[in-house]
């Protein structure tokens, strides 16, 4: 390997660890790494598309791809001839990029990647399999492709029904937010079980945000908080990367804090551009008593999302027997999972914590659905 071709793989590889986390894509876009990693790739490099994978997560990725020259072209050459990784990631992000765009359809039934995806959902691999039925879905719907009776491509009836059987939208890569503000941690806590429940269905990557502090540390001082963790603090631009949003905080008289309302106060760019409208927003939520709140919160941070145009999906019924219990107390409500705080020494239930992994789980259920209609 030549120093140059070693340093290409290098730094593919720093830029694949790099763009692991959200809000890294976006920057690594603007910085002109697309039409350089689509260069790689055609010269063989997996590592360039795993990383145009990650990219293709954020919509200015898509974009940007879309206007490379030969970016179809190189993607096809590597599910005719790739490793099995390449070809797993190759068909991801066709399969996001020709979602968006009804011209690159056409173009990647004219790089055959239809007949590509007929030999590739009979190979003996899961992910490629479910990843070739996905695209070839998205080619259908899009326009891209001639199929079979059932809706899939196929050189007859039959084919189209064994392909039916095969049909599984559960390898869609959906990626969300879990931002939430907590004082004391109570919020925190069903943060990260809402996490675990949500991580718990595949193809789906989460990701924990704090919003930012507005008190002083002195003032936190003298209320008792204990020191923030260390999950990162998000800004208002990071949302628009998500496909999907939990948001949690704590109530003050029956709303939501402050310091999360001051965070939606910063959002009025993506407001006015609609950027998160259409996708899909649950709420979770801490009181001290009771009477708190655990509805009302839920009920006044709803205007938050109809002005963005973002979709609420509360958590109904669905968490099971627990939720009709009554010889415990409990926080939660069809809104979403809940806890009390009371004094502040009252943590999060087993109870409650179940109903917060069930939301979790949930809501990415509803978001990989949002995601597969898009």
């Amino acid at each position: 390997m030549s120093g140059k071709e070693r340093e290409c793989r290098e730094a593919t590889t720093a830029l694949f660890e790099i763009c692991k986390f959200p809000g890294n894509r976006r920057r690594a876009v603007r910085a002109g790494a697309v039409p350089h990693l689509v260069l790689f790739a055609s010269n063989g490099s997996e590592r360039a598309v795993q990383v145009l994978g990650l990219l293709a997560k954020c919509k200015e990725g898509r974009d940007t791809m879309v206007s490379v020259d030969g970016f179809v072209r190189v993607l096809a050459g590597i599910l005719r001839e790739g490793t099995t990784r390449g070809m797993e990631h190759a068909l991801l992000v066709l399969n996001l990029v020709c979602s968006e765009n009804v011209n690159l359809c056409w173009e990647a039934k004219k790089e055959g990647v239809r007949e590509i995806c007929f030999v590739l959902v009979e190979k003996d691999h899961e992910k490629i399999a479910r990843n070739a039925l996905a695209l070839a879905r998205t080619l259908e719907k899009r326009g891209g492709g001639s199929f079979g009776p059932n809706g899939l491509i196929a050189k007859d009836a039959a084919d189209a029904d064994d392909l039916n059987a095969m049909a599984d939208f559960g390898k869609l890569e959906v990626a969300f937010n879990d931002e939430y503000y907590s004082t004391y941690g109570h919020v925190e806590k069903l943060a990260h079980e809402i996490s675990r429940g949500a991580s718990s269905v595949e193809g789906v990557e989460v990701k924990l945000w704090q919003v930012p502090e507005t008190l002083s540390e002195e003032i936190l001082g003298k209320m008792g908080a204990p020191p923030k963790s260390d999950v990162p603090i998000i800004s208002a631009n990071e949302l628009a990367e998500a496909d999907g949003f939990l948001f949690g905080f704590p109530t003050r008289f029956g709303m939501m804090a402050a310091q999360f309302k001051a965070f939606l106060d910063s959002t009025g760019g993506l407001w006015r551009t609609q950027q998160l409208a259409g996708k899909p927003a649950g709420i979770f939520y801490s009181t001290g008593s009771q009477g708190g709140g655990q509805e009302t919160t839920p009920l006044t941070a709803i205007t938050q999302l109809a002005h963005h145009g973002m979709i609420f999906v509360p958590v109904g019924y669905t968490g099971g027997a627990g939720m009709f219990e009554m010889d415990k107390v409990r926080g939660g409500s069809p809104y979403g999972a809940g806890t009390f705080a009371g004094d502040g020494s009252r943590q999060p239930t087993e109870l409650e914590l179940q109903l917060a992994f069930h939301q979790g789980q949930y809501f990415a259920g509803v978001a990989k659905k949002f995601k597969g209609s898009s």
